[in-house]
């Protein structure tokens, strides 16, 4: 079968070639592809911040710290943020005619944290809530001619507040944060920053412009921290708060045999994997809607096999096979290969696609190939002008044969 003689063919190429026209650094691909990717560099958009309010901040009167779902809401918004840095200071001593380094300080540089300015105002209500926890300033009133300030005494006191009370005079002795955690994500697996005692040193809203209608405005803090605590975990087993909430798209992926499948046998929502899975729910004793719905789409897909989609994954397995043996791929990179066309295409006659063709009767449209039993070779009526061809001669007939071979053995392998 000519199939068979292609496997063989790309097996010799891919020893003598190696690399092919096409190859990765081996080096490159051992150190971030082998053993499922584990040493792949991690993506900066996958993180989530988490910042946790201290009984007396949660207490605060204001409608932010009153509703949870705000709360949750506003690590959601962060736009971007600095991940901690830890100064390690140290001094060079003499010792006995040598020197030696000592350690004799540890700091924290502050972490930057940029916020969505949403529509709903929800990053500015935090902010809000937080400056007027800590400073008595941002509780006065600004509205109708009894405002609270005043020219010569800031602000004006009244018969049930204390007179001229500014600044951190507000008797907020707890923290607002109990921590802020920043949980970096990738393959299912987190790592957490959590700082200690955080503290914002710095609160910047945006510009407005009017020569700007493009840029969305953002809010930005700066928060200093006494410490670090790291941990990690599993994003299955113990996702980080916020993660796969109501916001979330849980609705199963279309690669999944739950979510639609593919009609292959084997592979990612292959035939093989939706048996496998509805087996599994059986014996687990956990048939539900989601094992009916994986045994429908089976079904169906199963019924969509056939001969050259199963040839096609018999050929790529035994590629893949024979390239893992000699540590490369037929083609030249590890463990990937090209597949052929297994199928005709569509033929195009005078710009109209045609299926189920000849193709050697269609390598030239405006001639017609005589059958050896005709005696004479004759030229179709649409044939464009260009003088005729003699389908009779051997020089016809080896170019005939070369079209074929350039077009995969007359359709495709078969």
């Amino acid at each position: 079968m000519s199939f068979i003689k292609d496997y063989l063919d790309n097996v010799v190429s891919g020893t003598l070639n190696p690399k092919g026209n096409l190859g990765d650094y081996s080096h490159a691909a051992n150190l971030f592809v082998n053993s499922q990717h584990r040493l792949s560099p991690k993506t900066k958009y996958l993180y989530q911040c988490v910042f946790e309010l201290s009984n007396a901040g949660r207490n605060f009167a204001t409608a932010f710290n009153s509703n949870p779902e705000l709360l949750s809401e506003f690590g959601i918004l962060v736009k971007n943020v600095d991940l901690p840095k830890v100064n390690m200071e140290t001094v060079v001593k003499n010792q006995y005619n040598r020197k030696k380094n000592v350690q004799t300080h540890l700091s924290y540089d502050p972490v930057n944290i940029t916020f969505h300015d949403d529509s709903f105002g929800v990053t500015t209500a935090l902010l809000e809530g937080y400056y007027r926890y800590y400073f008595a300033d941002g509780n006065y009133t600004t509205t109708g001619a009894t405002a609270s300030y005043d020219p010569r005494n800031l602000y004006k006191g009244g018969e049930n507040t204390n007179t001229f009370r500014y600044g951190l005079d507000n008797e907020s002795t707890d923290p607002f944060f109990d921590k802020i955690t920043i949980y970096q994500m990738d393959r299912h697996q987190w790592t957490s920053f959590t700082l200690v005692n955080p503290l914002i040193t710095t609160i910047q809203h945006d510009t407005m412009d009017y020569y700007d209608a493009t840029t969305p405005v953002q809010n930005q803090i700066t928060v200093a921290y006494e410490s670090i605590f790291y941990d990690r975990g599993s994003v299955d087993a113990d996702p980080p708060p916020g993660i796969g909430g109501p916001k979330y798209d849980n609705t199963p992926s279309p690669l999944t045999s739950v979510g639609g499948g593919t009609s292959t046998l084997l592979g990612q929502g292959g035939v093989a994997e939706g048996l496998s899975g509805i087996f599994g729910d059986v014996a687990a004793g956990q048939v539900g809607l989601d094992t009916i719905i994986q045994g429908i789409n089976t079904y169906e897909n199963a019924k969509d096999l056939n001969r050259s989609g199963l040839r096609q994954e018999g050929m790529n397995i035994l590629a893949n096979a024979s390239g893992a043996a000699v540590g490369r791929g037929i083609v030249g990179i590890a463990n990937t290969v090209f597949p052929k066309g297994t199928g005709r295409g569509n033929i195009t006659a005078n710009g109209i696609p045609q299926t189920g063709i000849n193709l050697a009767e269609e390598i030239n449209p405006n001639v017609n190939i005589v059958d050896p039993a005709n005696a004479q070779p004759t030229v179709s009526a649409n044939r464009a002008s260009g003088g005729q061809s003699d389908v009779n001669s051997p020089i016809y007939e080896e170019r005939i044969r070369a079209a074929e071979s350039n077009n995969d053995r007359t359709g495709g392998g078969g």
